[in-house]
């Protein structure tokens, strides 16, 4: 038997130490046991087993490394490992510190790429052990800030690691009469909203940078249109022009209106102060065909002279005068224009413009024209029929003469002036149909070697003109009237006649008709002529006398049943209503009311009908009200809506029984 056997038997019962006298029970597993003093030999012992070194093994040791600390101690370890043993990591009791790390254990390796043991945990120790400590470096953070520059509202300061992607914060600060531009960095880097910073490498500072807001006002120098001020910075657009002025194009702004000051163009920038700027224009040069052949310039909205014109001539929308002479040809009497036509635009004609055309057979005058100058239309021979403009005022010196085929013309009421020899030799001249109610002053001799019987017609109620039969200008005066007589048809009342001589309105209507309204006036009593409201217009000049029937229409009165049933009856004029014509299931009729909720006219049930213009009635409905007693009972009464039955369990009465209801507590009324 070998010794191993024979331990394993000497063993195998409980037995003393012979080292210590103690009584040992052998544990179970227990495969080798060093009994010093009884072998002196070394044997193999449990592999879990941590203790101190046997004499003779070999023992290992474990060190501790800071690894390069900045600051603080090692922890140390005086233990003799046997083989095997476990070995318990010590933490970082010394406090290590490594600037710009933090302590993340320990490790075999130096680098960190051995094993790492966290303070606590347990490794085998099978040689001299050196654990390092382990740091992780901690990256470096950096922050951005930014600096409202004297405004407000600057974002908040932000804090990144280093090489982190940044992006400029979107919040705007605001600074009153600034406008915010960009932010810039100490380096002068400028940076957008949003925009972005790159990777950061150190502390940023971002400032608010600001150009200062300017106001713009703008003045169309001449133009017409409306252009609201702005405010503006050196870097922003002055907004588009949006000024006209006829007969121009608009080439830029100054700051002064003579354009000798700073230009600038149509939506430049660079405004460095509050300006006023002026619209700058330039005059557009129209060259405009005649009909046949020639042509006419036009030069700032003025038509300033032709050049051989044949046919007709259609001055051109904006043109606002007509320079002196401007169509004038020599020889008299060689012209070639046959018409003209004018814009609405056209206010004044100058001395001579059409003198001599004497192929323009109508002339059309629009109502913007004011002046007419000297001799402008004169010598034109064949002209037959001349309409002049509401608002012309003046009429120059030989302004129509020799006129000889124009037989009558109208002077509008606006004409204060007609000058000497207006309408001299227009041979054929007869009739001077004058509207104003005051006499224009006139020059010497405007109607000289006209028609020796031409007649100065005037309105009814005009001064200075003269009477029947006076001379004004060497004409003879024909004061003209006419007579509205005014029929009541069918209706009643009394109107005086109406005379006049003008464009005047007709007196307001006096007659009534019972049952009708009025609804104008007519030249026919049927209402099939010419038709007039009250008060219109009407032309007394005409001198032709009229009689004006009176028009009726009749009052309509509608019956609205206002959530009720039936229809109404007959309702003419002077019958009565009936409150009995519409009916509503649970309410009871209380009359008429012009508005259906009540708020307008209450009338009774039995209204007659003298309403003088249409009006709607709606009928005024009040709910019906039961009232249950218990006469001498008790309970309360249920819900009795319309069409619903009533319950005699609602109420009670010791020592009697419900035999019903009745209008009466005595039971003499209805049952």
């Amino acid at each position: 038997m070998d010794t191993r056997r024979q331990l394993a038997k000497l063993f195998s019962q409980p037995f003393r130490s012979p080292l210590r006298g103690l009584f040992v029970r052998p544990r179970r597993g227990l495969t080798w046991l060093l009994v010093a003093g009884i072998i002196g030999t070394l044997l193999p012992v449990n592999p879990g087993m941590a203790g101190p070194a046997v004499a003779g093994q070999p023992t290992y040791t474990v060190t501790y490394d800071s690894n390069s600390a900045t600051s603080g101690s090692v922890p140390t370890d005086p233990t003799a490992y046997a083989n095997k043993a476990r070995v318990t990591v010590a933490s970082n009791s010394g406090s290590l510190v490594l600037t710009g790390s933090t302590f993340a254990g320990w490790n075999t390796e130096s680098g960190g790429s051995g094993d790492t043991y966290e303070a606590g945990s347990e490794f085998r120790i099978s040689e001299n052990t050196t654990l390092y400590a382990k740091w992780t470096a901690v990256p470096l953070t950096y922050t951005v800030t930014y600096d409202a520059n004297g405004g407000i509202g600057a974002p908040s300061t932000s804090t990144h690691n280093e090489g982190e992607s940044v992006t400029v914060s979107a919040t705007l600060p605001t600074k009153t009469g600034y406008l915010f531009v960009e932010w810039q960095d100490a380096s002068s880097a400028t940076y957008a909203p949003s925009g972005s910073l790159g990777s950061i490498a150190g502390n940023v500072a971002l400032t608010a940078q600001w150009d200062a807001l300017r106001t713009v006002s703008f003045d169309a120098n001449s133009g017409s249109g409306v252009m609201s001020g702005s405010t503006a910075t050196s870097s922003a657009a002055l907004p588009s022009n949006t000024f006209t002025r006829a007969g121009y194009v608009f080439t830029g702004w100054n700051m002064v209106a003579n354009g000798t000051g700073v230009a600038y163009a149509d939506g430049a920038s660079g405004i460095t102060s509050d300006v006023t700027l002026y619209a700058q224009w330039a005059a557009v040069v129209l060259t405009v065909n005649c009909g046949v052949s020639g042509d006419f310039t036009v030069i700032n909205n003025v038509v300033t002279e032709s050049d051989s014109c044949v046919g007709a001539v259609v001055i051109p929308s904006g043109v606002t005068s007509v320079a002196d002479r401007a169509f004038v040809t020599t020889p008299w009497g060689s012209s070639g224009v046959t018409s003209l036509s004018f814009p609405a635009s056209l206010e004044t004609i100058g001395q001579s413009s059409f003198e001599g055309l004497h192929l323009v057979r109508s002339l059309t005058l629009p109502d913007g024209v004011t002046t007419i100058g000297q001799s402008a239309f004169g010598r034109l021979s064949a002209l037959e029929s001349l309409t002049l403009g509401n608002s012309l005022q003046s009429i120059g010196e030989k302004g129509f003469w020799s006129a000889t085929s124009l037989t009558a013309v109208t002077i509008p009421a606006a004409v204060a002036t007609i000058g000497a020899n207006a309408f001299s030799k227009s041979s054929d001249l007869a009739l001077i149909n004058f509207l104003g109610n005051t006499a224009p002053a006139l020059g010497e001799s405007p109607f000289d070697e006209i028609d020796p019987a031409a007649v100065a017609s005037v309105p009814y109620t005009s001064t200075g003109y003269g009477s029947d039969g006076d001379s004004f200008g060497a004409l003879t005066v024909n004061v003209r009237n006419s007579t509205v007589t005014f029929d009541a048809n069918e209706g009643s009342g009394d109107m005086a006649n109406q005379v006049d001589g003008a464009l005047v309105g007709l007196n307001a209507n006096a007659f009534a008709r019972d049952g009708y309204v009025f609804a104008g006036w007519n030249t026919v009593a049927g209402g099939t002529g010419v038709a007039y409201a009250d008060g219109a217009l009407y032309d007394f000049s005409a001198e032709v006398d009229v009689t004006l029937y009176a028009q009726w229409a009749a009052v309509v009165v509608t019956f609205n049943a206002n959530e009720g049933s039936g229809s109404a009856g007959s309702f003419a004029y002077g019958e009565a209503a009936s409150g009995s014509w519409f009916t509503r299931d649970g309410y009871v009729f209380t009359g008429w009311n012009t508005v259906a909720g009540g708020s307008g006219v209450g009338y009774a049930s039995g209204v007659v009908n003298n309403f003088a213009a249409d009006v709607t009635l709606y009928a005024q409905w009040a709910a019906v009200v039961v009232t249950f007693d218990a006469n001498e009972g008790s309970g309360s009464a249920g819900s009795f809506a319309y069409g619903e039955a009533a319950s005699g369990s609602w109420f009670t009465r010791d020592g009697y029984v419900f035999t019903g209801w009745n209008t009466v507590a005595g039971g003499s009324g209805v049952g």
